[in-house]
């Protein structure tokens, strides 16, 4: 029998308000300005809230005539207060797949009137809606902020094995997946000082509630995100695995210190203070390396350059581990490594003496085999660190990935039956 083996890898304009260099024990507050994009994504990175639009009817004062048969409901809530806004989904040529039609209750006077519609354009497997402006709650005053909506629905066709297994025909239907993201279309940037360091900053409201001061609570970068240019290069990254992005926190390092960082609920400024708390050592064993740990402040960004890492004292556990190794040809590889599920490997951080904890190499892999229908088997590599971390991605030279593993296939007598490339996917 020969069995297909499959290898995955599991895994502008600103402005800033001058002022001089912070001290200790000084706050400085700095205006940010709100930028609107359309392309939010690729500026600073994912973001947004799911929902799941139903044929449930929300109830409302007012409604218009529906295309469709089915309009579908949701509701985003949104603010300080969590205000709900209600959206209805319709579809203009009355079809069960391809809703293009979106109504937002934006003044939420519990009426979907005609100057509420919003007419979908088409991207990828669905459509985008909007920008649309929505005011919302922020605590001590209401702001108007933009909204995209983004409509994401295919067909997945689902198979009954229970009848193919009894020697007859598989059994199948056609059923239509859906989920409209909901997207703060804009984010506040600034330039902000920490010390003698200028440095441009951004405040994403990352979980699309309308808020920018929610602390992640380290499990898959929920909450919001800070996006700092720390190299200098004026530009900013808020991709997962960038460098100048971390889920919002209240400290942050910044050069060789760490600075105390409060967010306006609108995103509208911050305040920045140095940072008066004792710091302890934890020893990692890598020079260049970063680290995303959560602790009772939130998710915290530190950087490692000769094997330690200086950060307040308590109580941490490790999500996410990037770092950098040289080869003898001079090529530098790059490891992603994450927690599974947030559970990372806790540590207690004192001020008294160094506490270690390994991560990275040795990378031990662990493949697991599972059968498919059809005589197929399946084999899942993974790449395990000290810390039990896996590798979720891995880099080489100019941002490449390294050549793909092989598998050797051999028999209970030691016999190789095959010599299989793994494959990425």
């Amino acid at each position: 029998m020969l069995a297909r083996w499959v290898f995955r890898l599991v895994g502008g304009s600103f402005l800033g308000l001058m002022a001089l260099p912070v001290q200790a024990g000084e706050r400085k507050e700095f205006t940010l300005k709100y930028r609107l994009s359309t392309n939010i994504t690729a500026e600073v990175g994912p973001c947004g809230q799911y929902l799941q639009p139903a044929t449930t009817k929300i109830a409302l004062k007012e409604e218009p005539k529906y295309q469709s048969r089915q309009p579908l409901y949701a509701s985003v809530r949104l603010g300080a207060k969590k205000d709900p806004f209600t959206l209805v989904l319709d579809n203009s040529k009355g079809e069960a797949l391809g809703y293009d039609i979106l109504y937002v209750d934006a003044n939420r006077d519990g009426k979907i009137t005609s100057e509420e519609k919003l007419i979908g354009a088409p991207k990828n497997q669905g459509m985008v809606f909007g920008p649309i402006k929505l005011v919302i709650d922020c605590g001590k005053e209401k702001c108007p902020q933009w909204f995209l909506f983004i409509l994401s629905e295919y067909e997945v066709q689902t198979v009954n094995l229970g009848s193919q297994n009894g020697g007859g025909k598989a059994n199948g239907r056609i059923e239509v997946q859906r989920h409209l993201m909901v997207i703060n279309a804009g984010y506040y940037q600034g330039e902000v000082t920490f010390g003698d360091q200028k440095r441009l900053l951004a405040v994403v409201d990352a979980d699309g509630n309308g808020l920018y001061n929610d602390f992640s609570k380290g499990t898959n970068w929920d909450g919001d995100r800070l996006v700092i240019d720390l190299d200098g290069d004026g530009k900013l990254d808020g991709s997962y695995q960038s460098e100048k992005a971390q889920p919002l926190c209240r400290y942050v390092q910044a050069g060789d210190r760490f600075w105390q960082l409060d967010v306006a609920p609108d995103g509208s400024s911050v305040t920045v203070e140095l940072l008066n708390k004792p710091l302890g050592t934890l020893q990692v064993g890598h020079a260049d390396l970063h680290l995303l740990l959560s602790g009772d402040e939130g998710v915290l960004r530190v950087r490692s350059k000769d094997g330690t890492v200086r950060l307040p004292a308590g109580k941490y556990r490790l999500l996410q581990c990037n770092y950098r190794l040289t080869d003898k040809n001079g090529r530098c590889w790059q490891f992603f490594l994450q927690a599974d599920d947030g559970q990372g490997k806790s540590v207690e951080v004192h001020t008294a003496k160094a506490v270690t904890m390994p991560v990275g190499p040795p990378l031990v892999p662990k493949v697991k085999v599972t059968s498919e229908p059809g005589n197929e088997l399946i084999l899942n590599l993974e790449l395990r660190g000290a810390c039990g971390e896996h590798v979720s991605n891995v880099q080489v030279g100019n941002q490449e990935r390294p050549p793909a593993p092989k598998a050797k296939i051999i028999d209970s007598a030691g016999r190789e039956l095959a010599m299989l490339d793994f494959h990425y996917g």
